[in-house]
């Protein structure tokens, strides 16, 4: 089918005020509590760098593909395909698209790609997404919150109703 968030969590995933059309949102960052990406003293100044200069160093604006997970997140739809033995979501934001591979193949070394490399299974009624080969140029958010190729993201979704999925992302990098 096809879905879109309904959420500002594009925007800052760890929150932010109201401005520029965009509402307020609080952070989507649950692990650790305080909702503030853990960033060493180097990464969190390479972010503010990356905050300033947002309005022209946004790779997303730059027609970049958003990367995983932002792509899921951003406010435009999305397209989930599936048939037996296969699954693929088509983002609408600059044509971007995942094929999911079946669990049991091994990641790519030494990729570094906007979408990642990302292998699947159920489990039960929730379809686990395992990716790597993340290339650090994709910020997670409009905010500059980023990641480095050494990422690794699971993520999972779940359909809670027939017209809501639930989406989670666990990040450690």
């Amino acid at each position: 089918g096809i879905w879109q968030v309904r959420d500002t969590a594009s925007a800052n995933i760890e929150g932010h005020p109201a401005g520029n059309g965009i509402a307020a949102s609080k952070s989507i960052v649950v692990d650790p509590p305080d909702g503030k990406i853990p960033y060493t003293p180097a990464a969190l100044a390479e972010r503010q760098t990356n905050y300033r200069a947002r309005a022209t160093s946004d790779p997303s604006l730059k027609c970049y593909q958003a990367g995983v997970p932002r792509a899921t997140y951003l406010p435009a739809p999305l397209q989930i395909l599936q048939s037996p033995g296969n699954f693929a979501i088509v983002y609408q934001e600059n044509h971007a698209f995942r094929v999911f591979q079946p669990e049991g193949r091994p990641h790519f070394d030494n990729a570094d790609w906007w979408m990642g490399d990302t292998r699947y299974r159920w489990d039960g009624d929730t379809l686990v997404a395992d990716v790597a080969a993340l290339t650090d140029q994709v910020w997670l958010d409009g905010a500059g919150n980023f990641h480095s190729t050494e990422v690794h993201i699971v993520e999972r979704y779940r359909m809670t109703s027939v017209d809501t999925i639930e989406y989670e992302a666990k990040i450690d990098d």
